[in-house]
């Protein structure tokens, strides 16, 4: 009996014990959940502040440019050595290199030797050029290898109705025809310097001037005189004999145009 009673108040003892720490337990439950709740909602917080301000920061890192590659440029412009057009590619950040093609007619008047001429000026030239922009900015300095095949035809006018040949004057009517032609060397560097738009630069329309030479070398040049059909042929051929002393003045004065001028603007575009 006794042992029987002994279990029934220790099962009773241990009953009363659990339903006891139930609500202990139950609150520590809660206590996590609460725990669990709080870091959820930190958490939600968290993301929900970290979202934005990441937007922020990588709308605030500036798009990737192309300025350091090579970009295409072609233009189109004047110079003193005809219309021309030209096609370059940037190189990096402070070279450049161009294809320029160039060609027209212009006339022109010369005194060669003691005559007057009336000239005509026939351009054409084709070359590459090899540009640097110091620092990279605008100001550029450009050397390059020209394909010219420029050169001047000119027709000899009396000066009062008259010509003078070494001293001799000769009648208007006694000289049939008074032709020269100035042909320059068909490979001609070039330098210069000029303004445009910097190398690492973006797209758009570009403006640009330059001021250059073309070094084209000591011309070859020829006078060829006729005799007028009323000029007796004893005096043709002093006429002649006078011409050659002119020729050679005329190849003298024709040197001075081995350096040739060159000033160009043009308009383009850069994509």
């Amino acid at each position: 009996m006794k042992s029987r009673a002994v279990v029934a108040v220790t099962s009773m003892a241990l009953a009363v014990l659990g339903l006891a720490t139930l609500p202990q337990i139950a609150q520590a439950q809660e206590g996590k959940t609460n725990e669990a709740t709080v870091k959820s909602s930190a958490n939600a917080e968290q993301s929900g502040v970290d979202a934005p301000r990441q937007m922020q920061i990588e709308a605030a890192q500036p798009a990737v440019s192309r300025s350091g590659e090579g970009r295409w440029e072609a233009t189109a412009g004047v110079s003193t050595t005809g219309f021309g057009l030209e096609l370059k590619r940037t190189l990096g950040e402070t070279f450049a290199v161009r294809a320029l093609v160039n060609g027209g007619k212009a006339q022109s008047n010369a005194n060669l030797g003691n005559i007057d001429y009336n000239g005509d000026l026939k351009l054409s030239s084709a070359g590459a050029v090899l540009d640097y922009h110091p620092g990279g900015q605008w100001f550029r300095l450009s050397a390059g290898l020209f394909f010219n095949g420029t050169e001047l035809n000119v027709d000899g006018k009396p000066s009062g109705g008259t010509f003078k040949f070494n001293g001799t004057t000769y009648t208007a009517a006694q000289i049939g025809s008074v032709k020269g032609k100035v042909q320059f060397d068909h490979i001609a560097p070039y330098v210069g310097v000029g303004v445009a738009r910097a190398p690492a630069s973006e797209a758009g329309i570009t403006l640009n001037a330059d001021l250059g030479a073309l070094l084209v070398g000591a011309p070859k040049s020829s006078l060829s005189v006729r005799c007028g059909s009323v000029l007796p042929s004893v005096t043709c051929t002093q006429l002649q004999s006078d011409a050659n002393v002119e020729r050679n003045k005329f190849e003298h004065d024709a040197h001075r145009y081995s350096v040739y001028p060159v000033i160009s603007f043009g308009v383009g575009y850069r994509w």
